[in-house]
């Protein structure tokens, strides 16, 4: 029988598919109300009935691009006019770009940065105070098993979940005598579209033994947050690689992931 939590509300990003849309599903399942977040209303639309239709929980939907710098306070307001009192904030929204430095247009990685970085920090920043005056409230940060080395083809988004890894753990640590946990998730390969919008569909063929899908990655992280984990890396063949890490020098741990993620 599964624990209800009617009047518990969360709010998920980028909750139209992949491992957003599965988190929100996983949370649905536990009876939690979501905020779903995402560019698409009709995929949002489309989410929300099917939640609803599985789990009879209230969803409510904000169609914005979380990588604008005025969303965080347009998702905190709506928050604020529908009377939800929020409890629980996964950061879910990213994207890839799987390109050489060089080759790379400039634009979409600032794009990439602006949704994978600055939005996690305006997004966190302005929900905060109502997280803080909840009697429990719980923060998901969406990292990668990329931050635990350097990522040739992918350096900028291995960077930026690097920076997502140590801003969670320095903000789980200011925040330890409050209401607030604080979790990064941190996975390896996923099922999602994220790889084919990325442009690397092959390295998911490649390592498919080691790739999890959407809605088992979403149950470890959301059983992981609830249990106030500082880190969830799901999938033992990923929580064993991102543990050597710390033993191999740096320059093996480049090779190896170039190697993983070479074009």
């Amino acid at each position: 029988m599964k624990e209800k939590h009617e009047s518990t509300w969360a709010l998920v990003t980028g909750a139209s598919k992949g491992i957003g849309k599965a988190i929100a599903m996983e949370l649905a399942s536990k009876g939690y109300s979501l905020v779903l977040v995402a560019r698409s209303e009709g995929l949002l639309e489309t989410v929300a009935n099917e939640i609803n239709a599985r789990h009879q929980v209230p969803v409510r939907v904000l169609a914005c691009d979380a990588s604008m710098p005025e969303t965080p306070l347009r998702i905190h307001q709506f928050c604020v006019d529908e009377g939800i009192p929020v409890s629980i904030l996964v950061n879910n929204a990213g994207i890839g770009v799987y390109e050489s430095f060089h080759e790379s247009q400039v634009g979409d990685l600032m794009r990439m940065n602006a949704l994978n970085v600055d939005a996690v920090i305006r997004i966190t920043h302005a929900m905060l105070p109502m997280l803080l005056a909840q009697p429990k409230a719980h923060v998901m940060n969406v990292g990668s098993t990329g931050a635990f080395q350097p990522m040739p083809t992918m350096a900028l988004y291995g960077a930026g979940k690097a920076y997502i890894r140590a801003f969670t753990w320095a903000l789980r640590h200011e925040l330890r005598d409050g209401p607030v946990r604080v979790t990064c998730l941190s996975p390896g390969g996923v099922w999602t579209e994220f790889m084919d919008a990325a442009g690397n569909q092959h390295v998911s063929e490649k390592n498919r033994l080691f790739m999890m899908h959407a809605d088992k990655c979403a149950r470890i992280a959301v059983r992981g947050m609830l249990r106030g984990k500082a880190e969830v890396i799901p999938g033992w063949h990923n929580a064993l690689a991102a543990f050597m890490t710390r033993f191999m020098p740096t320059a093996f741990n480049t090779w190896i992931a170039a190697r993983v993620f070479q074009k």
